[in-house]
């Protein structure tokens, strides 16, 4: 007893990575990547160990680019931690992944705009603009319809 393909109905058919899915996994790798790259860059560009001619435990003070090196790293070191999950579930294509990549999305922008407001690294404009980008491409049509569940149905507004 062979089951014939053409019979299997499409809920039935696992779904398949597309160009498309991995495409943007591989964009979602190099954002995550980019991110911890850039963060870790500015962390290592301060010089640590002498503030204005004494050591950093006896002054007590930060400058000015030390500190926007530690809030910009304290916002997005734990985002590429995040990001990492998001990749995962995105790539095995879970039910979940989508929405952990939109979420990832939103939370390097509200970081941004944070980092922003306080007048943080000029590398803010194109991790906004990249994160933007993948909002964009995320919302296609052909990835939203990998992603749609095959039993949700749509709801009538009229009443029974």
């Amino acid at each position: 007893m062979t089951q014939n393909l053409s019979q299997v109905t499409p809920a039935a058919q696992p779904k398949r990575r597309t160009w498309s899915i991995r495409v943007i996994t591989l964009l979602l790798i190099l954002q995550a990547t980019g991110i911890a790259y850039l963060s870790l860059n500015l962390l290592g560009e301060q010089n640590w160990q002498l503030i204005n001619g004494l050591p950093v435990i006896e002054q007590q003070t930060l400058s000015v680019a030390q500190t926007m090196a530690l809030e910009t790293a304290t916002l997005f070191i734990p985002l590429t931690l995040y990001a990492v999950v998001a990749i995962l579930g995105f790539f095995f294509m879970l039910r979940g992944g989508w929405l952990l990549a939109m979420i990832m999305q939103s939370l390097i922008l509200t970081a941004c705009l944070i980092l922003y407001i306080r007048g943080g690294p000029t590398f803010l404009y194109i991790i906004m603009l990249y994160c933007i980008v993948m909002v964009l491409y995320l919302n296609s049509f052909e990835v939203r319809v990998l992603f749609d569940t095959p039993d949700s149905s749509p709801r009538s507004n009229a009443a029974p």
